[in-house]
């Protein structure tokens, strides 16, 4: 079956086409060290069989927003540990690269500072409003993103994801109704597109060609209303970035606690499907199609039938990490029923498999 078959992203090479998509754990300590949990975490999803894992998302500079109990790797203090992780995921043949960003003004929680954005506009979500950023503050956040890759280099990870998706910080610098700005970044989509470009170029530069530089990007926020990013924006963005230094990218949808979630229910598998085969259809880049699937059958299909790399899962490995290794041997559906609430455990524990031994 082709989900089995060797795979390559950029120059690494990875036993099989599946991804363990980000989610965070919340288990990491109050100062965002990795800890017993979060490697017996990532030791589990390895030892499952899945070909790259991507961490959740690590935080490249101390904004003072940064949820406690997750990991960081905005300083060199954060490395030992991090490695750790590289080494447990490489022990079972598994890649392993760190999502990076920012959650910028969608906040679910109280500031402790002002958060940053491309302009002061308020998010809709959160209604917070964001201090804008000026050029000199863009060129510090492009060059955190550079130190955290190189941070993460260090630990032997094999690349980064760059975060750009769910109304997180990056996400709201390409869509036109937050970022109203006047200068080089803001206006056509090349502009607003430009920190992304930025920040790719320094981290190639700084970690080499051969250090994985993944974009996780909605096709869609879902959102009729006026701030929503449309899947016609996100075509314009993925054909100007798929040429700017990037090894793939993860199409995803939805906002952080929007009408439509990037976590949806059960009836509606491979949920992205439609806009990322457009988009890996326009595009010369690999990309990871994440969203609700859940069926061996269904993730062969989509390899077979369109030009889509690679299957990324979050909820079906929650609930059984070892989900790939069971279907290699012998076909079965995931028995996830979409519920969402590992997204409020601590450990992101699927709540069907707590006090269980094992998960």
């Amino acid at each position: 079956m082709k989900v089995f078959k060797k795979n390559k992203l950029g120059s690494i090479e990875l036993k099989n086409r599946f991804v363990r998509s980000a989610a965070g754990s919340g288990v990491a300590s109050k100062e965002g060290f990795v800890t017993y949990e979060v490697k017996d975490w990532y030791r589990k999803v390895a030892s499952g069989g899945a070909g790259l894992l991507i961490t959740e998302m690590m935080t490249v500079w101390d904004d003072s927003n940064f949820p406690e109990y997750y990991l960081r790797v905005d300083d060199d203090k954060y490395i030992k540990g991090l490695k750790e992780l590289a080494d447990i995921s490489h022990s079972y043949r598994s890649g392993i690269v760190a999502q990076i960003g920012n959650y910028g003004s969608l906040l679910h929680w109280e500031p402790n500072k002002i958060p940053v954005g491309p302009s002061n506009v308020k998010d809709a979500i959160s209604c917070i409003e964001p201090h804008a950023l000026s050029e000199i503050e863009i060129n510090d956040l492009v060059n955190y993103f550079i130190e955290a890759a190189k941070r993460v280099k260090e630990a032997d990870f094999d690349g980064v994801q760059v975060h750009a998706a769910h109304g997180f910080l990056l996400n709201k610098f390409i869509n036109p109704y937050y970022n109203n700005r006047k200068d080089r970044y803001g206006g056509s989509t090349e502009n607003r597109s430009r920190i992304i470009v930025e920040i790719v170029d320094g981290i190639k530069k700084a970690c080499g060609k051969d250090f994985l530089v993944l974009l996780k990007l909605n096709s869609d926020d879902y959102v009729n209303e006026s701030y929503g990013f449309k899947f016609d924006e996100a075509r314009k963005v993925a054909s100007y970035l798929s040429n700017k230094g990037f090894d793939g990218y993860e199409i995803t949808s939805g906002l952080a606690g929007g009408r439509i979630s990037p976590a949806r229910p059960l009836d509606e598998e491979a949920y992205n499907l439609k806009h990322a085969k457009i988009i890996s259809e326009e595009n010369n880049l690999p990309v990871i199609l994440v969203g609700g699937i859940r069926s061996l059958t269904l993730a062969e299909k989509i390899l077979n039938e369109t030009s889509i790399n690679s299957i990324g899962m979050t909820r079906a490995l929650t609930y059984k990490p070892d989900l790939i290794n069971e279907w290699m041997n012998g076909e079965q559906v995931s028995k996830c029923i979409a519920c969402n609430k590992c997204f409020v455990t601590d450990g992101q524990l699927c709540i069907f498999n707590i006090n269980k031994e094992a998960i």
